[in-house]
């Protein structure tokens, strides 16, 4: 496995994706891509930040944990 950068085609997707994900707020999900196609959205169990840690020798689920709470705190929801 190795780490690369979103297609415009798949960061639009995304984008997308994301803002019908939020708007029925599920805030952390992770999107299966193959060739620019989604194949899967993982509600339950977004395991890519393990992986996105491995690969880029960091801790991004801290950044997601303080995320939520600023939210939970704030009471904002996006």
């Amino acid at each position: 496995m190795e780490a690369t950068d979103l297609s415009p085609a798949e960061l639009e997707l995304a984008q997308t994706v994301g803002r019908h994900l939020s708007a029925v707020g599920l805030w952390f999900v992770g999107l299966d891509l193959i060739n620019e196609k989604l194949i899967e959205i993982n509600v339950t169990s977004p395991t890519g930040i393990q992986e996105l840690g491995r690969l880029t020798r960091t801790q991004p689920e801290q950044a997601v944990v303080q995320w939520i709470e600023e939210r939970v705190q704030t009471g904002r929801q996006r």
